[in-house]
């Protein structure tokens, strides 16, 4: 397995966007909705975007930043970004608990999302 410094990943991606990689093109466009409607099982809203990545704006927990993109997942998971303030971030809880009851994706992205925001 061979592992990048952070310049050589810098010089990786400024040679993906200059080649005009689709995948570039795609992500630029993350944010927009590509389809929406009431999950058929649950029966809550979602919206994902054309990459296949949830959207803010629904009931699942992406944080406060009006720009997530993510998805989460069963017993409370939550991955994603906020592409406005340039964050990342990955929440994977040892206990699942059920999404109805659950706070702490919520609670742990809004303390993130203080601290980077500030």
């Amino acid at each position: 397995m061979e592992v990048l410094t952070t310049a050589e990943m810098e010089r990786a991606d400024r040679l993906t966007i200059a080649a005009g990689t689709p995948g570039f093109a795609l992500m630029l466009s993350a944010g927009q909705a590509a389809a929406e409607g009431n999950d058929p099982l649950t029966g809550r809203r979602l919206r994902y975007g054309p990459s296949g990545y949830e959207l803010a704006g629904t009931p699942s927990e992406l944080g406060p930043a009006g720009d997530a993109i993510g998805h989460t997942g069963a017993g409370g998971g939550s991955h994603g970004a906020w592409p406005g303030l340039r964050t990342g971030f990955s929440f994977l809880p040892a206990e699942l608990r059920s999404q109805d009851a659950d706070r702490r994706a919520g609670d742990v992205l809004a303390a993130l999302h203080r601290v980077v925001a500030a």
